[in-house]
């Protein structure tokens, strides 16, 4: 609080009042699961600890569903792919 003023800040600990209208804002999307993601119709990606190497572009780029599981079919395990589509991050293209 400042003055009995309820008062946001920042990491600096700027005022909210020291804004001028032209910062730049990064947009952080927030990651969703599995079924939420497919019933988007979109592309997505996904980030997990087993997606590295040759299949990290999964992470770095979004993709077609059928083009995903296609990827991981291919290369992981079955208990690898039921790891990724539990607990992997997944983030839905705008």
């Amino acid at each position: 609080m400042l003055g009995g003023i309820p008062c946001l800040f920042d990491k600096w600990e700027w005022r909210i009042q020291d804004l001028t209208g032209f910062e730049e804002w990064e947009e952080v999307k927030e990651p969703v699961d599995f079924m939420t993601a497919v019933r988007s119709g979109k592309r997505i990606k996904i980030e997990h600890s087993c997606l590295d190497g040759s299949l990290g572009y999964l992470t770095a780029n979004y993709n077609e569903l059928g083009d995903i599981l296609d990827e991981i079919s291919t290369y992981l395990s079955g208990s690898d792919i039921r790891r990724i589509l539990l607990n992997g991050k997944w983030y839905i293209e705008d």
